[in-house]
C-alpha cells in the first residue's frame, strides 16, 4: 500500500517560475499569478492577490503568510507560484466548474521528473487558451466553425501527405502550429506538444483534470515497495503524446486495468532495471537483457537515447521501490536496504558508453529524495585526455571536472593517456558551510600517487568515501549547493 512521501521537509521561499507550464513568473505585476502551499491541507491562498513587498529580494506578503526568493536547500519551497491564466486554461479546458483536482496535485504531476532546457520556452497566449478549449470539447466552437467554414483550407491541410505537413508543423509559430492541428488527426497534434515543453505540460494538466476528476487520489507524492513475482501487469497512461508508466503490479484475473497495459513474466529474480525517463515521467522499463546485450523494453516505442540502468550488487533482487505523483510514476529504486538512503538525481546515460555506478557518492546522512529524480550528466572519459581539470566552490570541494582548461580550473595532470585509472570519491559534511557538502576527487597518476592532494579533512564528517579500479571515466552534475558524481567502468 503506497504511503504518502515524507522525506521531503517544507522550507521557506519561492522561485518565479509558474509551475504548470515552467514560465517565467513577473514578480511585479502581481495579479497575473496565484501562490499555492507545497503540502497538503494548508490554509488556500488560490484566491489572495500577492503584495509585493521588496523587489531586491522578491518579498512578497500574502495575508499573514510572508515568502522570498530565498533557496531552502534540500527542502520544498514554502509557496508555488503559477500563472492564473494557466490555472484557468487548464480549468476551462478540462470542463470542470467545480475542480475536484487542486492546483497542488497538478504542480505535482508536472513538476519535471528531469531537469529541462527552457531557452527554447515557448510563451502561452490567450489564443492558445481557446485552442485547447476547442481541442478538448466535444461540442463545436466559433474557432472549430472558423475553421470548418474554410472548406478549401481544410481540404488542402487534409490533403497534404502526412511526411510534408510534419515537416511544416515545427516551422510554425508555437500556437499557430496548435491552431493547425484542429481537427485534424490526433497524431499531429501530438507532435506539436512533444517539441513544445509549455504546451505539452498545460495539456497533461487538462488531461490529468479530466482522469482525476471522479477518482480519489493524492495531492502529491506517494511511495510503495513492489515484490516482484512470475506474473507481473505494467500498467501505463497517456499523457501529452507521450505513453507514461502508472503503476506495476501483481498480475489478476480480474479484468484489465485499461487499455494501456502489458503483462510480463519474470521466471527468475530480475538483475538488472533499465528506465527510459523524460522530464514528465518514466516511459518505458526493463528488467532484463536481450540477446544483443541490450535492455528489453516492456514497450516497443524506444526514442530516447540516455536511459538509467541499475544493477544488483549480487544475485537478483525480489522487490522495487515505487515513487508516484498522482498519476504517475515518477522515480523507481531496486528496494535494497543498504540503498535506503543512496541519493537522487541519478544519470541518464547512453547504453553503450558502459557500466557506470548509477548512484553518486553520499554527503549527508539525512534521508533525502529529489522531486527531480534524474538527469543528464557531464561526462569526462580518461582515454582522451593527459590531464583533467578541477573547478571549486569558494568554501571546498569540487563543483566541476572537465577535460579542458577554463577559467578558474586546477590542473590534475595524470601521464599519458589511459583507458582506465583508479579513482577515490569522497563525500564530507559540515554544518559550518552552505548546504553543508563538499565532494572530492583523487586519481591515480601513471607514477602511482593521487592527485589532487586532499585538504586537512579533519573538521568535517566524512560520509562516504569509495576506491574504485579499472576506471573508464567519471560522470557527474552540480546545482548551487550539491555535486553529484561516480564513475563509470
Amino acid at each position: 500500500m503506497a504511503r504518502q512521501l515524507s522525506r521531503i521537509e517544507q522550507g521557506f521561499g519561492h522561485t518565479y517560475d509558474c509551475k504548470l507550464c515552467g514560465g517565467k513568473v513577473e514578480q511585479d505585476n502581481v495579479k497575473s499569478y496565484q501562490a499555492i502551499r507545497t503540502l497538503p491541507k494548508q490554509k488556500s491562498l488560490e484566491h489572495e492577490i500577492p503584495n509585493l513587498e521588496n523587489t531586491r529580494t522578491g518579498l512578497i506578503r500574502i495575508g499573514t503568510f510572508s515568502s522570498s526568493r530565498v533557496h531552502s536547500i534540500g527542502k520544498l519551497p514554502g509557496l508555488y507560484l503559477v500563472h492564473r491564466r494557466c490555472a484557468q486554461m487548464i480549468r476551462h479546458a478540462a470542463g470542470c466548474t467545480k475542480p475536484r483536482v487542486s492546483l497542488l496535485t497538478l504542480i505535482s504531476i508536472l513538476s519535471p521528473t528531469a531537469p529541462v532546457d527552457s531557452s527554447n520556452f515557448k510563451p502561452l497566449s490567450n489564443l492558445d487558451g481557446d485552442l485547447f478549449a476547442t481541442i478538448f470539447d466535444p461540442c463545436p466552437t466559433i474557432i472549430t466553425q472558423q475553421i470548418g467554414n474554410d472548406v478549401s483550407f481544410r481540404k488542402l491541410l487534409h490533403n497534404l501527405p502526412p511526411e510534408l505537413l510534419s515537416l511544416i508543423l515545427p516551422s510554425c509559430q508555437a500556437e499557430h502550429a496548435l491552431a493547425i492541428t484542429v481537427g485534424l488527426p490526433e497524431v499531429y497534434f501530438n507532435q506539436v506538444i512533444r517539441d513544445d515543453i509549455a504546451r505539452q505540460r498545460i495539456t497533461v494538466g487538462i488531461q490529468a483534470t479530466r482522469l482525476l476528476h471522479d477518482q480519489s487520489h493524492d495531492e502529491v507524492y506517494a511511495e510503495k515497495n513492489v515484490k516482484l513475482s512470475a506474473n507481473m501487469t505494467a500498467v501505463f497512461v497517456s499523457l501529452g503524446g507521450e505513453i507514461y508508466l502508472q503503476d506495476i503490479r501483481e498480475r489478476s484475473s480480474c479484468g484489465k486495468p485499461s487499455k494501456h497495459y502489458k503483462d510480463f513474466s519474470l521466471d527468475t529474480g530480475p538483475q538488472l532495471l533499465a528506465l527510459q525517463v523524460d522530464h514528465l515521467g518514466i516511459r518505458n522499463i526493463a528488467f532484463g537483457l536481450g540477446k544483443d546485450k541490450k535492455p528489453q523494453w516492456l514497450r516497443d516505442e524506444n526514442r530516447l537515447v540516455n536511459i538509467f540502468v541499475d544493477r544488483a550488487a549480487t544475485g537478483s533482487f525480489a522487490s522495487i521501490r515505487i515513487v508516484s505523483d498522482p498519476i504517475k510514476i515518477r522515480m523507481i529504486d531496486i528496494a535494497v536496504p543498504d540503498r535506503s538512503n543512496h541519493p537522487h538525481p541519478r544519470p541518464l546515460m547512453p547504453y553503450h558508453r558502459g557500466i557506470w555506478v548509477p548512484y553518486s557518492v553520499q554527503t549527508t546522512r539525512k534521508p533525502y529524495l529529489q522531486v527531480e529524480g534524474y538527469f543528464e550528466p557531464s561526462y569526462v572519459e580518461f582515454s582522451t585526455c593527459k590531464s583533467v581539470y578541477l573547478s571549486y566552490r569558494y568554501y571546498g570541494g569540487i563543483c566541476g571536472i572537465f577535460n579542458e582548461s577554463g577559467e578558474g580550473r586546477e590542473e590534475v595532470p595524470l601521464g599519458n593517456r589511459r583507458e582506465m585509472r583508479t579513482v577515490r570519491l569522497i563525500g564530507l559534511y559540515s554544518h559550518a558551510i552552505p548546504g553543508g557538502e563538499l565532494s572530492f576527487i583523487q586519481i591515480r597518476t601513471d607514477d602511482g600517487s593521487f592527485l589532487p592532494l586532499l585538504p586537512d579533512v579533519s573538521p568535517y564528517e566524512v560520509i562516504d568515501k569509495q576506491e574504485h579500479i579499472k576506471v573508464k571515466g567519471v560522470w557527474w552534475g552540480a546545482t548551487s549547493y550539491q555535486f553529484y558524481f561516480n564513475v563509470v567502468y
